[in-house]
Parts: structure tokens; sequence; C-alpha cells
């Protein structure tokens, strides 16, 4: 009997430390989802915008304007963004995740920070 409780209280001590382990997990996550939900809705009426703008635009003059808005977005020139690009298309899918994952964490810890 004693071995059974015992292993009981084992069991509960397991919870508890996993219960404390699911929390820090959504202290984390949770933020994250509430500023991709927020900045999807962004996304979403950026590219309503966009589809509407540009309906009558050929392909080449659609594909000049959006380089065009990345490029005053990030500050950078159009032939770096296609550079960028290029190099990122010749990466291993893994390596892009990494990319992407280092690239949103350093972000949303500046956003944080501010």
């Amino acid at each position: 009997m004693i071995e059974r409780i015992k292993k009981y209280l084992k069991y509960r001590s397991y919870m508890k430390h996993a219960k404390k382990e699911l929390v820090k997990i959504a202290v984390i996550t949770l933020p994250a989802v509430r500023k991709i939900c927020n900045k999807s809705t962004d996304i979403i009426n950026f590219i309503v915008k966009l589809t509407n703008e540009t309906s009558k635009i050929n392909s080449e003059r659609l594909f000049e304007i959006i380089l065009n808005e990345i490029s005053n977005a990030l500050q950078v020139n159009n032939c770096r963004i296609i550079d960028v690009l290029t190099y990122m298309a010749g990466l291993q899918p893994e390596d892009i995740q990494k990319i992407l994952i280092h690239s949103i964490d350093k972000t949303m810890s500046d956003n944080a920070k501010k």
C-alpha cells in the first residue's frame, strides 16, 4: 500500500512539473499568436488593396511596383532584394526555415523591448 502511495505522489509531482512547463510554453507562445493575428489582418487588407489596385496592370509592371514598395519599406534598392530572394531560393528548406525563425525571433524581441 505504501508503494502505491509513493507512486501516486511521484505521479502528482510529475503532473505539477508538466503543468508548470505547459504554462511556460503558453506564456511564450500566446503573445506571439496574438501579434501574428493582429498583423494578419493588416496583411490581408494589404493583399486586398493590392489586388484591387493592380487588377488592370500587366504582370511585369506589378512586379516592379511590388519591388519598389518592398525596397521603400526596407530602404534598399531593387537589385539587392532580387539578390537576397535569389540567394534564399537556392537554399535548403531547413536553412530558409532557420533564417525565418531567427528573423521572427529578432523582430519580436526588438518589438517587446519598445
